[in-house]
């Protein structure tokens, strides 16, 4: 890491205009930072859009360093991240996340309802071997820029997509384009290109259809705090955090430009997620509680985390 520039010593500039709220006020907060995993990844920039909130990697990585980047992983992830999610799964909050999605839904979500969901940056594939399970007469899909994992076979109601989330267009390489439900926890933080992700999204959609989203908040109190330190700064992997008003704004015009005025809508807020308490020791290495306190509690933590959930009208006859 060459340098990391304090709150107080960050520079004006107007190099460049927030990917979420297109406002050219920005504030560079470190620069030259290197990756924590993969140490050549870098270096980079990373700005505050004094307008919405939100940070930004200036300049970002292209798709082949990206592609680099990700070889070096796990399934998708640093490896010492993934041995935290394959030693304390975090079924808690998927769990949470699919109750939020289908809550209040125009469509009654049961057991043996029938409809079709997809799985945008699907991981390991922890929330959607769930959600199979969960509602086993529904078809689902898997995605992500990975291979699938071997025990996604066992699944019969499951089918995996490999696919560049990059990609302008990566629905049409979707069998399935008509979802009940799409997933999206803690994707749009990876990609290049938020917006045109969203776009994606958002056409795979049917009618009465809803898309759920998870993301870091870039303007939380958990990040204000420890600044580079929060777990969710990752130079180089994350790219673009958005705070809550520039999810807003951004749902909002990309929303605008895929259906009718009247047709979406859009909430956004802080959501505190149920992690495993032993995998937050671990992370953090206070391992040595983890042998006085239950492996199985999973306590409300907040993180710094929001989510987004946008439904789609069942009717173009809106009002």
């Amino acid at each position: 890491m060459l340098s990391q520039n304090s709150h107080n010593d960050c520079k004006e500039i107007t190099k460049s205009e927030c990917i979420f709220c297109e406002s050219t006020n920005l504030l560079l907060l470190y620069s030259g930072l290197f990756h924590p995993y993969n140490k050549i990844h870098g270096p980079f920039d990373f700005y505050k859009c004094n307008n919405c909130g939100s940070g930004i990697t200036l300049e970002p990585p292209d798709e082949l360093k990206i592609k680099e980047l990700y070889k070096s992983f796990d399934r998708g992830m640093i490896p010492s991240v993934r041995n935290l999610r394959d030693k304390y799964p975090l079924s808690k909050w998927f769990l949470q996340c699919i109750n939020r999605a289908i809550k209040g839904a125009e469509k009654e979500y049961q057991k043996n309802s029938e409809f079709v969901w997809i799985d945008i940056g699907a991981g390991s594939g922890e929330l959607a071997t769930l959600m199979s399970e969960k509602f086993p007469l529904a078809k689902g899909w898997a995605i992500d820029f990975h291979e699938q994992p071997d025990f996604i076979k066992a699944f019969p109601n499951l089918n995996w997509v490999t696919i560049n989330l990059n990609n302008e267009a990566f629905n049409d390489s979707i069998p399935e384009s008509a979802a009940d439900l799409v997933f999206s926890i803690t994707v749009l933080e990876h990609v290049l290109h938020p917006g045109i992700f969203l776009k994606n999204a958002l056409e795979l959609l049917k009618k009465g259809g809803r898309l759920y989203i998870t993301v870091p908040d870039f303007g939380s109190i958990p990040s204000k705090i420890m600044g580079s330190k929060w777990p969710y700064f990752i130079p180089g992997e994350h790219l673009y955090i958005p705070s809550r008003k520039g999810m807003e704004i951004l749902l909002d015009r990309i929303c605008g430009q895929t259906f009718k005025k009247d047709q979406f809508k859009i909430e956004v807020k802080k959501t505190i997620l149920p992690y495993p308490i032993n995998y937050f020791l671990d992370y953090f290495n206070m391992g040595i509680l983890t042998k006085i306190l239950p492996k199985k509690w999973a306590p409300n933590i907040p993180t710094g985390m929001m989510e987004a959930l946008i439904s789609i009208s069942p009717t173009d006859n809106v009002t």
